[in-house]
C-alpha cells in the first residue's frame, strides 16, 4: 500500500495507447498479450545470446523463437531454452583471435 518512505502506492494508470488499467496484473497482461512486448523480449535476448544484433538470415529462426515463447505462456527458461535450441546459437561463432 505504500512504498519505503511511505508514498501511497496508487495500482491504477492509463498508458499513452489509451488501455486503462486498476491493477499491476491487468497491466502485466496488457503487456504480455502486445505483440510488441513479445517481439522486443525475444529479439533482446537473442541478441544477448548471439553477442550481436540478429541479422535479416535469424529472422525466421526469430519468428519461431517467438511463437514458441507465446505458447509456453510467456515462460522466460522456455524462451532462452528456443534461443539455446536455435540454428544461429548453436552455429555462433566466437570472437575472432588477434594475432
Amino acid at each position: 500500500e505504500e512504498d519505503e518512505v511511505g508514498n501511497p502506492i496508487v495500482p491504477d494508470g492509463q498508458l499513452t495507447d489509451g488501455f486503462s488499467f486498476s491493477t499491476p496484473q491487468e497491466l502485466a497482461q496488457h503487456i504480455a498479450e502486445d505483440p510488441k512486448f513479445v517481439r522486443c523480449i525475444a529479439m533482446k535476448t537473442l541478441t544477448y545470446g548471439l553477442g550481436r544484433a540478429p541479422q535479416v538470415t535469424d529472422w525466421p529462426y526469430l519468428e519461431d523463437i517467438e511463437a514458441d515463447f507465446v505458447a509456453s505462456d510467456h515462460r522466460f527458461s522456455d524462451l532462452v531454452r528456443s534461443i539455446v535450441l536455435s540454428e544461429p546459437f548453436r552455429t555462433r561463432r566466437g570472437e575472432e583471435e588477434s594475432p
